[in-house]
Parts: C-alpha cells; sequence; structure tokens
C-alpha cells in the first residue's frame, strides 16, 4: 500500500519503499519536519516540549524510538507516554504545557499498518495550513538539528492512561459538583462571599488544573 500522506500527518504499512511505505526514512522525515515547523511557530526561544504516546502495535516501540530521537535531536524535550490512548495524548498536551504532541496509532487499520498523527499545542489536529506547511518541509528537506550541547532531553511519564481518566472525571463530574456544593453551601449560610468563594474554588480544584499533573521521571 502506497504512504498516504496528510494534513495530519502519515499513515502507512511498515516495511518497503521509502516514500512509497512507512519506513524509518519516512518517520525521521515527518518528525524532523514536524520539529521544525514548532520551531518555527513557537514564541521566543524557549526550549520546545512535544508528548509522544503509541498504541499497543509491534511496530510502535520501533516507530517511538525514531520519532522520539530525531525530535531529541533537533533540540526539542519529549514526555515519553509510552502506550497511550489518542484523547490521553491529546489531553495531556496542554495540561503539561507542551508546544505539540504525536500519536502513533494507525486506528482502525490492520497490525501492520501505522502512522504519526501531529497535535498543535492545543492538543488539537493541525489546520489544513499548518499540515502544508509540514509537508512542504518534508519535500524540501528544510530541518536542521540541534548541537550536541544542546540536544533534548526524554523524560519518561509513569501513568499516563490513569491520569488522563481521572482527568475527564474530575472536569466533568467530581470538579462540577464540588462547586456546586460549595457554592449552595456558602449562599445557604447567608455568609457568602466571592473572593471567599473564588478561595475555595482553588482549593478543590485538582492539581492537574493548575499545571504539573504527571509523574515524570525526572
Amino acid at each position: 500500500m502506497p504512504l498516504i500522506t496528510s494534513v495530519s500527518g502519515i499513515r502507512g504499512t511498515i516495511g518497503g519503499t521509502p516514500g512509497e511505505n512507512l519506513t524509518p526514512q519516512d518517520a525521521v522525515a515527518f518528525a524532523s519536519a514536524y520539529g521544525a515547523w514548532l520551531q518555527s511557530e513557537a514564541p521566543g526561544d524557549h526550549r520546545l516540549k512535544v508528548a509522544v504516546g503509541r498504541d499497543a502495535r509491534p511496530s510502535g516501540p520501533a516507530i517511538q524510538n525514531l520519532v522520539v530521537s530525531t525530535l531529541v535531536c533537533m533540540g526539542i524535550d519529549v514526555l515519553d507516554l509510552g502506550l497511550s490512548t489518542t484523547p490521553t495524548v491529546e489531553v495531556i498536551v496542554p495540561w503539561e504545557g507542551c508546544d505539540g504532541g504525536i500519536i502513533l496509532t494507525a486506528s482502525h487499520n490492520p497490525v501492520e499498518w501505522n502512522a504519526l498523527k501531529l497535535l498543535n499545542a492545543r492538543g488539537e489536529f493541525l489546520s489544513a495550513d499548518d499540515g502544508a506547511k509540514i509537508l512542504a518541509r518534508v519535500k524540501a528537506g528544510a530541518f536542521e538539528y540541534a548541537p550536541v550541547s544542546e540536544l533534548g532531553e526524554i523524560i519518561p511519564v509513569q501513568g499516563a492512561l490513569p491520569a488522563a481518566v481521572g482527568m475527564w472525571l474530575s472536569m466533568f463530574i467530581l470538579l462540577p459538583l464540588a462547586i456546586f456544593l460549595t457554592y449552595k453551601a456558602s449562599r445557604d449560610s447567608q455568609l457568602f462571599d466571592a473572593d471567599s468563594y473564588k478561595r475555595v474554588i482553588r482549593k478543590i480544584t485538582p492539581k492537574w488544573a493548575k499545571g504539573g499533573m504527571l509523574d515524570v521521571d525526572k
């Protein structure tokens, strides 16, 4: 099967010829172009950080190693999420302050397939314009790598999936319930004070909502 490229990334069958299948050369080229695009879009000169997760396909570890190593060689730090779902990576990108994310999964396709799905800093799939810029960089080879003193760092993450599940539960169930009960208790006591209410909400807001929710090996 031919290599399929789109604004959201690439997908194809493992092995075969570069440009026609998903080979190591293709994975490195697209990861490089994505990293270069992030560097061109990042405000200022802060150190970039990208979250990378994969599904359980046999090719997953090999493709992830290629992608992670490429980003590190571009001077980008990588949150290595290991086995993850697509929503997990999408959630973790903004809540960990990442500049982008890559999901290695071919979704419903057979086991011989894999893909690189690219996210922006909001944990969303890229726009058509941004995707076109990355495709143009791949075609032109418009990227360069960092010197040894500026290589990125791999940051292993423990428990990304359960952390994401906990975040969804907190955001849609526990946190709204706590806010409602706190507000009701304040109003019922006839001692309602807006500033006091805000202070209570800040105290009951989970850690992930304030930034820094993962257990990282660092």
